[in-house]
């Protein structure tokens, strides 16, 4: 059976899952035995990263530190690093290396990483995830598209919003229902007690 790793990662914290030997998903705890690892990373040297809790914590008073930088992926926006700039893409990559490093030093290689992209991605930010995948150890990376169910693609949308409109009116509508019968009860039992 093949090994497969799966990576959420998201604006502010990434889960990494695997397949087991049964078949069945296990969430792969990261270096301090949590199951959450915070997508936070800070340089306290050129060449030294924290990466995850240690990383938010000393976000308050450290300078290079960088938390919820997926929200700029595929955009030009870089940071100066001592010397150097690092761009989203490059911080994606480094919190990717280290999750999938420490997974596989946990539980063994795998033989391919799903990394996944929210479905409201723009294709340029989907092109920077896809790379900041494929910076990461042995590139067999793939990039499956989030759930549907929390972001409709654009083409969706009209339709989706039409039948909110619907159903918004059917519920106006039944409301009006409502009160007119409410009112038209208090005028009739107002007449049988005159």
């Amino acid at each position: 059976m093949a090994h497969l790793l799966g990576i959420d990662l998201g604006t502010t914290t990434t889960i990494v899952a695997r397949v087991d030997e049964s078949g069945a998903p296990e969430i792969v705890r990261d270096w301090g035995g949590e199951a959450i690892t915070p997508s936070a990373l800070c340089f306290e040297t050129a060449t030294h990263v924290v990466v995850g809790r240690e990383a938010r914590a000393m976000a308050e008073d450290a300078e290079h530190a960088f938390l919820e930088f997926k929200r700029d992926m595929g955009t030009g926006v870089s940071h100066p690093v001592f010397g150097q700039r690092v761009t989203p893409l490059d911080l994606s990559a480094l919190l990717l290396r280290k999750v999938r490093t420490h997974a596989e030093a946990a539980h063994g290689p795998d033989d391919l990483a799903v990394i996944t992209i929210p479905a409201n991605f723009t294709n340029a930010a989907r092109e920077a995830t896809l790379e900041a995948a494929r910076r990461a150890p042995r590139a067999a990376a793939r990039a499956g598209r989030a759930s549907r169910a929390r972001a409709p693609r654009a083409r969706e949308r009209p339709r989706l919003a039409r039948a909110r409109g619907r159903r918004r009116r059917a519920v106006r509508l039944r409301d009006a229902r409502r009160r007119a019968r409410r009112r038209w009860r208090a005028r009739s039992a107002r007449a049988r007690l005159r």
